[in-house]
């Protein structure tokens, strides 16, 4: 009997822990691939980091520009919310390996915003003793060098991408207030001293599968904090770590390698 109370003790703390707010979601990877010169890609779906749009396009037959953005909005009772926001711009170089094979690198620069006003309840074997309240601000930008290969064809593609991303966090900010059940009085009251820079590795696959011109979309990779730092990321919840994204990207002016000019 008390380990079956043990084991549920840590799963409901485990599912705590993890509502906790983080202050860096990953948005989905726009990986564009293009085939040929004046080749167009627009796409979006849900993703870790919200609701996703994301566009490339050729400009001739080695340099592509791409645009993506994400965001959500969770709102809640008593003025709680979180929220995720953000947006890049980038280009690159791209070509062929034989008919099938793609590759590209990317260059990027982005800005965002992560917020949360939220109120959880610690598990405690004891019963709760109060109520904690997390208040997070986190303006960002973010800087990105990104190579991607893949497999190409009309009905599917599907490769890796590899991304390093350097996070610039000026005036980032996390609160953190235990208060009193009943009387809502603050019972301690704290903020995390967070770095301002770091560096995360980002790898994904991702495969796209349907039509010449309309595929599905599938994306799923890690997040990988680089630096002294892991530790103090990973024991205060401060990002997401895993994301993936589904979609549906269109894919105009696409024609065969035979063709391209």
């Amino acid at each position: 009997m008390r380990t079956r109370i043990l084991i549920f003790s840590i799963l409901v703390l485990g599912v705590l822990t993890a509502c906790t707010p983080n202050i860096y979601i990953p948005n989905a990877t726009n990986i564009p691939l293009p085939n040929n010169k004046n080749e167009l890609k627009v796409g979006g779906g849900y993703s870790e980091a919200g609701y996703y749009f994301e566009g490339s396009y050729a400009l001739d037959s080695h340099i592509v520009i791409m645009a993506d953005g994400a965001g959500q909005y969770t709102p809640d009772t008593n003025g709680a919310f979180s929220q995720n926001i953000f947006g890049e711009i980038g280009g690159g170089y791209y070509s062929h390996i034989g008919k099938y094979g793609r590759f590209e690198f990317i260059g990027a620069y982005g800005m965002g915003n992560v917020a949360a006003n939220q109120f959880l309840i610690p598990f405690y074997l004891g019963g709760s003793k109060s109520l904690r309240r997390y208040i997070v601000n986190n303006n960002y930008n973010r800087i990105t060098l990104q190579g991607d290969i893949a497999f190409s064809s009309k009905y599917a593609e599907l490769g890796l991408s590899a991304k390093l991303s350097y996070l610039n966090m000026p005036g980032v900010y996390y609160h953190k207030q235990d208060l009193d059940t009943k009387s809502y009085a603050v019972l301690d009251d704290s903020s995390l001293n967070i770095s301002q820079n770091e560096f995360f590795f980002e790898p994904c696959y991702f495969i796209n599968l349907g039509i010449k011109n309309v595929k599905i979309h599938l994306c799923v990779g890690w997040s990988f904090l680089i630096g002294p730092d892991v530790h103090f990321w990973d024991l205060h919840q401060l990002y997401a770590g895993g994301f993936a994204a589904t979609g549906i990207t269109v894919d105009l002016f696409r024609k065969d390698l035979k063709n391209s000019k």
